[in-house]
């Protein structure tokens, strides 16, 4: 019975969130990529500080 009320908030929560979220893990995945190239080549610093201001 608890559960019930408590997903509608989550749902209500999500758009918001949801599209955060998404985005942060695209960019979680391209740093962790580009960390790994980052080794190898030291251009993945400077090309992440273009494209995040």
């Amino acid at each position: 019975m608890k559960h019930t009320p408590a997903i509608p908030v989550q749902v209500s929560r999500m758009p918001r969130p949801g599209r955060q979220s998404s985005a942060a893990t695209w960019a979680g995945r391209w740093t962790a990529d580009m960390g790994r190239h980052n080794e190898r080549t030291g251009r993945a610093r400077s090309t992440r500080h273009r494209l995040f201001g």
